[in-house]
């Protein structure tokens, strides 16, 4: 496992930097079955995606599916911003995005899809994103949610899709993205990054879920985070990129294992996978005890 050169690194940060046993998973294959259209949309020639359909493991059939697809992105930072914008144009059939914050200039190095203006009028990020990318596809239905995601209504942002992007920038929403994803039965992908590093791991209701990888819910440090170590711009934009390949690869039936976890030192050019072992008394995805949902 890489861990980046950033001086001391303190003791028990889970989730990006830490190291597991491995095990190998299967995953089941996917066939999406509910679509979503927009009304009224422009003519566009049939070619749009024809490098996908060409593409020989998604072909005409696996973009039918991605575009009868539902996606949900929490958060619309870095990760989030870039993600949706790769899935709009891959043509997923729904997007339904959600972030609570307003773009700000800082955003800017790390998120194509804003813009300065967005910035200067402080323009709440899901709405920003869905203005943007309803003109990069007007094939889709885009559902902007501009809301914190708490225990009162994570599990109805989630019930009606087929998969979830984590974009989230804490523990503490991922832990319950987690207990929600399993209580009904939803895939995720985690991803997360600090630095010049990066990481990323697709979670099945099967497990090993998030808990199996950090059992314990460290306190967020604000003294071990982005304002402190900061962010090479890339680092975001292809992690991104790697959980919409998880994305578009579960959609399609592709090759996907839950728990591997894809660790990455951008700076260096290294890459390190860890299979990740379900651990047998794992209280959200072995007991199905859902603490962080109070449930």
């Amino acid at each position: 496992m890489i861990v980046p050169n950033l001086g001391e690194v303190p003791d028990g940060i889970e989730g990006i930097l830490c190291s597991f046993s491995a095990n190998d998973g299967a995953f089941e294959s996917f066939s999406a079955t509910s679509s979503a259209k927009s009304q009224n949309i422009p003519s566009i020639p049939s070619d749009r995606y024809i490098r996908h359909t060409t593409f020989a493991p998604i072909g005409e059939h696996g973009q039918q599916l991605i575009e009868q697809a539902r996606v949900a992105i929490i958060g619309l930072g870095a990760l989030g911003s870039n993600s949706a914008d790769l899935l709009a144009r891959a043509g997923v059939g729904f997007l339904r995005i959600i972030d609570r914050d307003h773009v700000s200039l800082s955003n800017l190095p790390r998120c194509s899809l804003y813009t300065e203006q967005d910035a200067a009028d402080a323009i709440p990020k899901a709405i920003a994103a869905k203005s943007h990318l309803s003109k990069i596809n007007s094939e889709i239905t885009i559902e902007e949610v501009n809301i914190d995601v708490n225990t009162s209504n994570i599990e109805s942002l989630i019930a009606d899709v087929d998969i979830v992007v984590d974009a989230t920038d804490n523990f503490k929403t991922r832990y319950l993205l987690n207990e929600a994803c399993h209580k009904l039965k939803k895939p995720w992908v985690y991803a997360g990054v600090l630095a010049g590093f990066g990481a990323t791991m697709v979670v099945s209701p099967r497990g090993p879920c998030f808990k199996c990888l950090a059992p314990t819910q460290p306190h967020d440090n604000n003294d071990f985070d982005c304002e402190t170590y900061g962010v090479f711009s890339s680092v975001p934009v292809i992690l991104a990129a790697l959980q919409v390949v998880s994305v578009i690869k579960y959609i399609v039936g592709g090759p996907v294992i839950p728990g591997r976890y894809v660790a990455i030192d951008i700076w260096n050019m290294t890459l390190d996978e860890i299979d990740i072992a379900q651990n047998p008394n794992c209280p959200c995805c072995m007991r199905e005890e859902y603490d962080c949902l109070g449930a």
